[in-house]
């Protein structure tokens, strides 16, 4: 039973993936004309979940980070 409930979990996981990888590929223009760089928004995401494991809100930490790169427009 642990092996069909893993290979389920596999196979919807392999759907998702794809699905995320052919949407990102169908809208790649618009994600170019997104303010702010994939790859510091990827190196802040670890500093986040770090702290907010602390206790502290990623709330806050995401709109400090967001403000603070000028990734977002007030």
């Amino acid at each position: 039973m642990k092996i069909v409930i893993a290979a389920a979990l596999a196979a919807l996981n392999l759907l998702v993936a794809a699905e995320l990888i052919r949407d990102l590929l169908r809208h790649r223009s618009e994600i170019r004309q997104e303010p702010g760089s994939p790859w510091l928004i990827g190196a802040l995401t670890p500093v986040i979940i770090f702290f907010a494991t602390m206790g502290v809100s990623d709330f806050v930490m995401n709109t400090l980070f967001l403000r603070k790169f000028r990734l977002v427009d007030d």
